[in-house]
């Protein structure tokens, strides 16, 4: 942790970004027991109307659901003020809509470099 947050604080800095694009989907998971794809075996994204099915199917509870949100954004580099891009998935809020105000860490040399926290 200490040596993410001195990385953070020598090569970043906070800057403020523009939300493009906030795509919504769930996932089923309680504790260590997560709903998988079967040919991947990785975490199952549904659209959020179908998992409290699924999860019910799978011997889970309505509780199980969790929201994600895939974000995409743009910023001005704070290295040569050029437009930029990013992507980020925030696993803990859908709080998100297009053309809202979100905070990032831009990197200071290279330009579409950035961190979330």
């Amino acid at each position: 942790v200490g040596v993410s947050q001195a990385d953070k604080t020598m090569n970043y800095i906070e800057t403020d970004a523009v939300v493009t694009s906030a795509v919504i989907d769930c996932y089923v998971k309680a504790g260590k027991r997560k709903l998988v794809e079967k040919k991947t075996d990785k975490m199952a994204y549904m659209d959020c109307e179908l998992a409290p099915y699924a999860a019910k199917e799978f011997g889970y509870d309505e509780s199980d659901v969790h929201q994600r949100t895939k974000l995409t954004y743009k910023f001005k580099s704070p290295v040569d003020g050029s437009s930029q891009k990013g992507d980020h998935v925030d696993e803990y809020s859908g709080n998100y809509k297009v053309g809202k105000k979100i905070k990032i860490y831009a990197h200071k040399s290279e330009p579409g470099k950035t961190r979330w926290n």
